[in-house]
């Protein structure tokens, strides 16, 4: 019902550095107007802050036949798609496992589906995360376990974990049931990587990427130093974002000791860019699907976003601010490092049997 008196203000604070800059509140209303009749259609569902969209038909993605995909294995994946940490790589994996348009995936069902959509797999996903942990229910979670976060007894059980997602805002939730079954299983996952070598990969991004355009782009109009020593911009093309340096944190409760504890109990599977191929194998064998159904390593495609060979060599001054910038996102990565380990022994029994399995995927067995 709020949707008629959402839309335009929405647009208008969206758009609003663009507006001043062409000094129109006139064509700031016409935006307005337009974006609220485009949702009246039916053709606009979402706007982000990233540049992503998600529409209910008209989307520009083919209507695929219905039968297309496999049958649901009964596992729900939530996965926590933060970026430049090699999401891209996690997401598109996942979706293959699931057996549908990964269109509808990575939308979390906000996007056109056939059938039942099965999992939300892209940043979309971080809203709901925002919702539940920042404003519906802050401070909600704690560790059974306080002698040992890490301890894996510590992530709630998945009746307890789909209630709290509930919290979050319908349109994100589509790829839920209604209600929770014992034929059901949450799968919750995400990647970290190093946040100084991540701040540092989203300058690089933009500074190549085409969508990130002059005048307006801060990366191709300054030093990477210049555009680090710039405000926190709420537009990432303006200069550097909460995204940029802080996405950890922002996400996850807003501060450090929330972010620890919202990786200790809701997710399954805490990996780590720096250990891609040990990710891989694991949510392969949780999704209960064969390493050869994983991207093969030895392929062009497989490091087809690295964009390493790019990037200028850090200097001193450099990683100093970097580390200070990103200094509370650093503290949640370093935990998350202890996580991941402690996880996969858990998980594999010991470090012999996960070198195995990697060894195996590397192999193309």
């Amino acid at each position: 019902e709020l949707l008629p008196c959402i839309l335009p203000l929405t647009a208008l604070l969206f758009y609003r550095k663009e507006m001043a800059l062409q000094g129109s509140l006139l064509s700031a209303l016409m935006l307005g107007a337009l974006v609220y009749g485009a949702a009246a259609k039916g053709l606009l569902r979402n706007i982000r802050s990233e540049g992503v969209f998600c529409t209910d038909g008209g989307g520009g993605h083919v209507a695929l036949e219905q039968g297309m995909y496999g049958q649901h294995s009964g596992v729900r994946p939530l996965f926590l798609k933060f970026h430049k940490v090699g999401g891209t790589t996690v997401m598109d994996v996942v979706n293959s496992f699931l057996d549908q348009d990964p269109v509808c995936t990575r939308c979390c069902g906000i996007d056109r589906c056939i059938g039942q959509p099965l999992g939300c797999t892209g940043h979309d996903g971080k809203f709901i995360f925002r919702e539940m942990l920042n404003f519906r229910s802050p401070g909600v979670l704690r560790i059974g376990n306080k002698a040992d976060s890490m301890d894996p007894s510590n992530v709630l059980p998945d009746e307890e974990r789909f209630g709290l997602l509930r919290l979050a805002s319908k349109d994100y939730l589509k790829w839920m049931p209604a209600s929770w079954s014992s034929d059901e299983r949450l799968l919750i996952l995400t990647v970290l990587r190093d946040p100084v070598e991540r701040m540092r990969s989203k300058y690089y991004y933009n500074l190549e990427s085409g969508w990130c355009v002059l005048p307006e782009c801060a990366a191709k109009n300054s030093t990477f130093l210049e555009w680090m020593q710039m405000p926190l911009m709420s537009d990432i093309k303006t200069g550097k974002s909460p995204e940029s340096c802080c996405e950890y944190t922002t996400t996850l409760g807003m501060s450090v000791e929330s972010a620890k504890t919202a990786l200790a109990t809701l997710f399954d599977i805490v990996g780590i860019n720096e250990k891609m191929d040990e990710l891989l194998v694991t949510i392969a064998r949780s999704m209960g699907k064969p390493y050869s159904s994983l991207p093969d390593p030895r392929s062009p495609e497989y490091t087809a976003l690295d964009n390493s060979d790019s990037k200028k060599p850090w200097t001193t001054k450099e990683r100093q601010v970097a580390e200070e910038l990103v200094r509370d996102d650093l503290e949640v990565y370093r935990y998350a490092l202890e996580l991941n380990a402690r996880r996969m022994q858990h998980f594999w029994g010991s470090q012999e049997d996960l070198d195995q399995a990697v060894q195996e995927y590397q192999r193309g067995q």
